[in-house]
């Protein structure tokens, strides 16, 4: 998921949850001195490298409602102030890619690679070599994908359990 989003440009953010178990010094009445918690500032970059982001910027510290019974102010800042920056983010990539949202459609692969060998039962299914490519001309009910070998010579339907998808790159 995270390879999607980077390969298209959509920002990625981390919600560094119950930051309290971090950094027990932390009172939920005093939430607001997380950002100068040693704690907390020593983890973030941290979790920017493992989660792959753009740096500490993109990483939230915010504490989970979780034993609160009533809304607490200075839980809900923290998590209000990530979510705020949430939107923004979003609303920057929306703009960037343009005013007209554009609903994309899952596009069926036009290639598969066999990752098993399989013999055909009717004159309507193609056999598989594992290993080979295929090309996919439509998915069909129950699991299974209407196509040829790539050298054209067969044509027939197949399982597509037995396939692996390859997508071509000017497809993404």
């Amino acid at each position: 998921m995270k390879n999607f989003a980077k390969d298209r440009g959509i920002p990625t953010l981390v919600f560094l949850t119950k930051i309290d178990a971090y950094d027990p010094d932390l009172l939920v009445e005093d939430l607001t001195k997380a950002f100068k918690s040693k704690r907390i500032m020593d983890l973030m970059p941290e979790v920017a490298t493992l989660a792959g982001v753009g740096g500490t910027k993109d990483v939230f510290p915010v504490k989970s409602f979780s034993h609160e019974y009533e809304p607490n102010y200075e839980v809900g800042i923290l998590l209000f102030r990530a979510l705020e920056h949430a939107l923004y983010a979003a609303t920057d990539y929306l703009e960037a890619v343009g005013t007209e949202a554009t609903i994309i459609e899952p596009q069926t692969p036009t290639q598969v690679r066999a990752t098993a060998s399989w013999a055909a039962e009717d004159a309507e299914e193609m056999s598989l070599v594992k290993g080979q490519l295929y090309i996919v001309e439509s998915p069909d009910e129950d699991g299974w994908l209407k196509g040829k070998s790539a050298s054209g010579s067969a044509c027939g339907y197949f399982p597509a359990m037995a396939a692996e998808a390859k997508y071509r790159q000017d497809m993404v």
